[in-house]
């Protein structure tokens, strides 16, 4: 494992709900790949097939 990301999912009164990423981590030797912007992706990801658009 190289990173982590670590993020919610809040309920909206206003509309559909939204996504929270909390923290992002990658390990310094891994850094400057890509990683990063891959697990973001993938937290947009989750959010859309689970009925939370908005990060």
């Amino acid at each position: 494992m190289v990173g982590i990301a670590h993020y919610l999912f809040h309920a909206s009164v206003w509309g559909a709900g939204r996504r929270y990423p909390a923290e992002l981590f990658v390990d310094p030797q891994a850094r400057r790949r890509g990683i990063a912007t891959a697990m973001v992706e993938r937290v947009a990801k989750d959010g859309d097939e689970h009925g939370a658009p908005r990060l």
